[in-house]
């Protein structure tokens, strides 16, 4: 379930944690796609962690929720460019990022991620 009634309308922004999704719908080593606000994102599980990316390659605008997830990394379907999942920060190209100048980070609170968005 996503709920967005906290998000101020069409920011996309999360000034306190809100509920993402169910734990339960984040494959394993995997990513599901969820919209909040105007904004797509990819709620990653890895690890026993959960990350959230924007939805969005910098390189060339692929769907990164669609990408393969391996050894702290998202891959970019598209043209293979990696993401570190810790700080979003590109492994083929150290001057992008993923998820522009905001880091989701995400707990986990009674069978649900649970979201908060930060500037770096």
């Amino acid at each position: 379930m996503v709920r967005r009634k906290k998000l101020r309308a069409g920011a996309g922004n999360m000034s306190e944690r809100e509920k993402i999704c169910a734990v339960a719908e984040v494959p394993a080593d995997g990513a599901k796609c969820v919209t909040l606000g105007e904004r797509e994102f990819a709620v990653i599980a890895h690890g026993g962690k959960f990350y959230a990316v924007e939805n969005f390659c910098p390189h060339k605008g692929g769907p990164l929720g669609l990408g393969q997830v391996k050894n702290g990394t998202i891959t970019c379907p598209w043209h293979r460019f990696r993401f570190e999942l810790e700080t979003g920060k590109s492994v083929t190209n150290p001057a992008m990022r993923a998820c522009g100048r905001r880091l989701i980070t995400v707990g986990l609170s009674t069978g649900f991620a649970r979201g908060r968005s930060r500037r770096r």
